[in-house]
């Protein structure tokens, strides 16, 4: 094979691999600066309960997860809507690809959602008339997984 034929096959094999990482690249993580600044509130509290709705496929691959997380509030960091004591509810989604081959681009929603009884540190936007969101992807930003009562006592 020949010198130059040899590069262009190498140029060609690094532009498709960049091309692939860019394609299925998800929404980078956001700074806690950054999410403060964009949130409209910032809330740390314990998750009391998450409600979730599962749709299986849609016609592209994935499986969808609608959920609500309720959360007793600790301290507000930002907005004046929530006061700390009060119990709120903030939505999140989240989507896994089930089909087959690569998934196409596109976002997975929410990371790391927290469970009944973890501490969170949360960024929403919205308020209280139309509901409150959490940014994405990583506005559950601060999750501190908490064993129960019932898990350590079957350990």
């Amino acid at each position: 094979m020949s010198s130059l034929r040899f590069r262009v096959l190498l140029a060609g094999l690094a532009a498709y691999l960049l091309v692939i990482s860019v394609v299925n690249a998800e929404r980078p993580a956001q700074s806690r600066e950054r999410l403060l600044e964009t949130a409209s509130h910032a809330i740390h509290g314990t998750v009391v309960r998450t409600y979730e709705r599962q749709e299986k496929k849609d016609g592209r691959g994935f499986e969808w997860t609608y959920g609500v997380a309720e959360i007793k509030v600790v301290r507000v960091a930002k907005g004046s809507e929530i006061k700390a004591g009060d119990r709120t509810f903030v939505r999140y989604w989240e989507k896994k690809w089930v089909g087959g081959g690569s998934p196409p681009p596109d976002s997975n929603g929410n990371w790391e959602i927290p469970s009944a009884t973890d501490s969170v540190e949360v960024f929403v936007e919205c308020n209280r008339e139309t509901g409150y969101d959490v940014l994405q992807p990583n506005g559950f930003f601060n999750v501190t997984k908490v064993r129960n009562a019932e898990s350590k006592s079957k350990r």
